[in-house]
């Protein structure tokens, strides 16, 4: 038996994944309790002197490049649509979604969008191209 995890996982961070089985093929399926639960951990990383950060999934230190977006939107629907603006933003700007953090939203008084302030962090230590990406997609707009 094989498991995949879709999600995003981190560094110094503990789970526990919990086993079930569902018979998919009953008239009306059945899930059995769970079977087994197994404790999993990540790496332990050293924490990161300010203003550098762990880069996703590693314990690489890295410097995110952070900026802020006007979004024509309220505050309630962020809440709702929150992974889908992640998703559009990491698109617009050719990084994976696991890469964009948003940092903190606030409505925007003067003109009624919703300023959001979005830190893409760069995959590792060595990752020169997500901060030239986010750079180029910053000038060109």
């Amino acid at each position: 038996v094989s498991v995949n995890f879709t999600g995003e996982m981190f560094p110094s961070t503990d789970y526990v994944v919990y086993i079930t089985l569902r018979d998919a093929a009953a008239p009306t399926p059945n899930t059995s309790p769970v079977l087994a639960a197994i404790a999993i951990s990540t790496q332990t990383c050293t924490a990161c002197e300010f203003p550098q950060v762990l880069a996703a999934g590693t314990c690489d230190c890295v410097t995110p490049s952070v900026f802020t977006v006007n979004l024509a939107t309220t505050a309630s629907n962020f809440l709702l649509k929150k992974e889908f603006f992640r998703a559009i933003i990491a698109s617009q700007l050719s990084v994976d979604t696991v890469q964009v953090r948003v940092v903190s939203w606030a409505p925007n008084l003067e003109d009624g969008t919703l300023a959001v302030s979005v830190s893409v962090l760069p995959n590792n230590g060595a990752d020169v191209l997500t901060a030239a990406s986010v750079d180029a997609a910053l000038i060109a707009a």
